[in-house]
C-alpha cells in the first residue's frame, strides 16, 4: 500500500471520459447525470508488440489510447493519427498518481479489449456502456484511496498481517487443527474426503461467505445511482464473488504451487534488480535447467582464488569494506537527522493516530480474530508482529536458539531498558517509524513496479491471457517447489545461507529452504490464511461492515428495495 496525496497530482483537462460529480463513497446519494453519444465504436487492431517493448510504459499508452480513447473527438489530429496526449489528459483519473493510473488503465484496456470488445462490438457501437464501466472503477478507486488514507498502514503492514502469517505458519499441519485454532466461516466444516456431503456443504459455505462479502464491499463503495440499479448490482456481485473470489482468490491462488510460482518470480525479479539483469520481463519461464543449481564449494574456491592473500587484494578489500562501513553510517546520520525534525507518530497529522479498535469476531460479517488495538496510542514497531512473524518462519528458534534469545533481549531492553528508545515515540521506534514511511509507503514507484509485474505476469505481451493451466502432477510441483527452491538461494548470498543452516552442502541448503515452502503446501490451510487477509483488509477499509450486516447498509442507502 502506497501513502498518496492528491494535491501532488498535476490538474486533469476535461474530457468526454471525465467522471460526473459523485460523493466520496458514503451514504449519500448522488445526482444522476447523461452523457452525450459518441461516435461509433471502432475496431479494435491487436497488434502484437515485441516481448521487450510490450510490457514498456510507451507501449501501454499506445494500447490504452487504441482501445479506451480511439473514439473521442479530440484524440486524432488533421492528419487521423493518434494523439499522444497525456493518459491523465484523456481519461478520468483513477487515483492520485499518474503512474498508477497508467499501469491501473493497462489492465482495464486489455481487460475491455478481451472480454467486453468481443461481444458488446458485435451488438452496438456506442460507447456509452464502456464509459460507464470506467466511471464506475474510477470513482470506487478514488473512494478506496480515500479510505486508505484513514488506515494505519504501518500497523496493518508490519503488526495484523504478519500475525496472520506467523498463526499460518505455526499451525499448518493436520487440518483439523488448523481450522480448530483459526475458525472461518467460510471454510466450516473441514472437508473429509471420505465424505463428500462435508465437501458440499463447505463449499455452500464459502460461496455464502463470498457473497456477503461481496455486497457489503458494494454497498459501500458503488455510487448510489448504479446501487439502485438491481441488475448491475447482480451482474457486478457475481463476476466479484465467482470470478474473482472464487476462482481467482479462493481457487488458483490458494494452491500451493501457484503460491510457489509467485514466489519465484518475485525473487527472480529481486534478483534481476540487485544485479542489473534485467527485471522481471527479461525472465523466462523454462525447465528447472534454466536456473543452474548453486555450486557452494565452487563459489568458496573462487572466492579463495579470487582475494588471495596478496597485499593489493588486501589493500582494495580494506577499501572496499570502508566504503560500505561509510555508506552505512551516512544513511544512518541522514535518517537520524530526518527523524529529529520529523513529528513523534502519536502528533503526527499524517499518520493515522490508532487502528480502529474492533475486534474481528465481533464483526456480523466474519469470525477471524486479531487483538484490539491499544486506545491510549501507537504500538511500538518493535513489538509487532513483523518481527516473531520472520523468526518463526526462519526457525530462529530450532536453528539458532542463541541468537532469538539474545534479539528478544535487545528488543526488551531497547522498549523497557533505560531511555527507552524503542518505545513508541522513542527516538529508535520514530527512526524505524520515519524509513518506512519514507522508503515503501511514500514510494510509488513500488507499487507501479508491482501492477506491472502482475500485469504482466496475467496478459504476457499485452495479450489475451493463456489458457487455463490444468493442475500440475506430483512430479511437476515438485520440479515447481525445487525452482523457487533455488530461486531463494540465488538471491541469498552463500555466506549467509551457509553460516545459518551450518552446511555446505547443495543439496542440505535446498532442502532446508523446501521445507520452509512446505509452509504453504496444503491448498485449505492457505484458504485460511487468504480470506483472513482479505477480510482484514475489507473491515480496515471499511469499517461499516464490522458494526453493520451489508443489508443494513443497502437499505439505508437506497431504501426498501434491497
Amino acid at each position: 500500500m502506497i501513502e498518496l496525496e492528491i494535491a501532488d497530482a498535476p490538474p486533469r483537462a476535461p474530457t468526454v471520459l471525465q467522471p460526473r460529480p459523485k460523493a466520496a463513497a458514503t451514504l449519500n446519494a448522488s445526482p444522476k447525470t447523461t452523457v452525450a453519444p459518441a461516435p461509433p465504436l471502432p475496431r479494435v487492431a491487436v497488434r502484437t508488440a515485441p516481448v521487450s517493448d510490450a510490457t514498456s510504459d510507451k507501449a501501454i499508452a499506445s494500447l490504452i489510447r487504441r482501445t479506451l480513447c480511439s473514439h473521442l473527438p479530440h484524440i486524432s489530429d488533421e492528419k487521423g493519427r493518434i494523439s499522444t496526449r497525456p493518459i491523465e489528459e484523456l481519461l478520468p483519473p483513477l487515483t492520485s498518481s499518474n503512474d498508477v493510473d497508467l499501469q491501473l488503465y493497462g489492465f482495464i484496456a486489455i481487460i475491455m479489449r478481451e472480454f467486453v470488445y468481443a461481444w458488446y462490438g458485435k451488438i452496438t457501437p456506442d460507447h456509452l456502456f464502456v464509459e460507464e464501466i470506467i466511471k464506475i472503477i474510477a470513482h470506487c478507486t478514488r473512494a478506496l484511496e480515500q479510505r486508505l488514507r484513514k488506515v494505519d498502514l504501518e500497523s496493518l503492514l508490519l503488526d495484523e498481517l504478519p500475525e496472520l502469517v506467523e498463526a499460518h505458519i505455526a499451525a499448518s499441519d493436520p487440518r483439523e487443527t488448523y481450522h480448530t485454532l483459526h475458525p472461518h466461516p467460510a471454510l466450516s466444516p473441514v472437508p473429509l474426503p471420505s465424505s463428500p456431503d462435508v465437501i458440499t456443504g463447505q463449499r455452500k459455505n464459502e460461496a455464502a461467505y463470498r457473497r456477503l462479502l461481496v455486497q457489503g464491499v458494494l454497498a459501500v463503495l458503488l455510487p448510489t445511482e448504479d446501487l439502485e440499479n438491481g441488475c448491475l448490482r447482480a451482474l457486478v456481485g457475481e463476476i466479484l464473488a465467482e470470478m474473482v473470489l472464487g476462482n481467482g482468490v479462493g481457487g488458483r491462488v490458494c494452491e500451493g504451487w501457484v503460491l510457489w510460482e509467485s514466489i519465484t518470480k518475485v525473487a527472480d525479479s529481486l534478483r534481476g534488480e540487485i544485479t542489473g539483469l534485467g527485471g522481471p520481463d527479461d525472465q523466462r519461464e523454462g525447465p528447472i535447467e534454466s536456473h543452474p543449481p548453486i555450486s557452494t564449494e565452487s563459489a568458496i574456491i573462487r572466492s579463495h582464488a579470487i582475494h588471495g592473500g596478496s597485499v593489493t587484494d588486501f589493500f582494495w578489500r580494506v577499501l572496499q569494506y570502508g566504503y560500505m562501513a561509510f555508506s552505512v553510517l551516512r544513511f544512518l546520520a541522514v535518517e537520524f537527522a530526518t527523524t529529529l525534525s520529523s513529528l513523534p507518530r502519536s502528533r503526527d497529522p499524517s499518520h493515522p493516530s490508532s487502528c480502529r479498535a474492533v475486534e474481528l469476531s465481533q464483526s456480523p460479517l466474519i469470525t477471524a480474530g486479531t487483538p484490539p488495538k491499544s486506545p491510549t496510542g501507537k504500538r511500538p514497531i518493535l513489538s509487532m508482529k513483523i518481527w516473531s512473524c520472520v523468526s518463526r518462519l526462519l526457525s530462529l528458534n530450532v536453528i539458532m536458539p542463541w541468537l532469538k534469545g539474545m534479539i528478544a533481549l535487545i528488543q526488551w531492553g531497547a522498549i523497557s531498558g533505560p531511555g527507552r528508545v524503542g518505545d513508541t515515540d522513542g527516538i529508535l521506534d520514530r527512526f524505524l517509524s520515519c524509513a518506512f514511511h519514507m522508503h515503501v509507503l511514500q514510494k510509488p514507484a513500488l507499487l507501479t513496479s508491482s501492477l506491472r509485474l502482475a500485469r504482466t505476469s496475467l496478459f504476457p505481451s499485452n495479450s489475451s491471457p493463456p489458457p487455463p493451466r490444468p493442475m500440475p502432477d506430483p512430479l511437476e510441483m515438485a520440479e515447481i517447489k525445487q525452482r523457487c527452491t533455488r530461486s531463494i538461494l540465488a538471491l541469498i548470498p552463500a555466506p549467509i545461507t551457509q553460516s545459518y543452516l551450518r552446511s555446505d552442502s547443495e543439496k542440505e541448503l535446498e532442502g532446508a529452504v523446501a521445507e520452509i515452502l512446505e509452509i504453504f503446501g496444503d491448498a485449505y490451510c492457505n484458504k485460511h490464511l487468504i480470506y483472513g487477509i482479505v477480510d482484514l483488509v475489507v473491515l480496515r477499509l471499511m469499517p461499516e461492515l464490522a458494526d453493520e450486516r451489508p443489508s443494513v447498509l443497502l437499505k439505508r442507502r437506497i431504501g426498501d428495495e434491497g
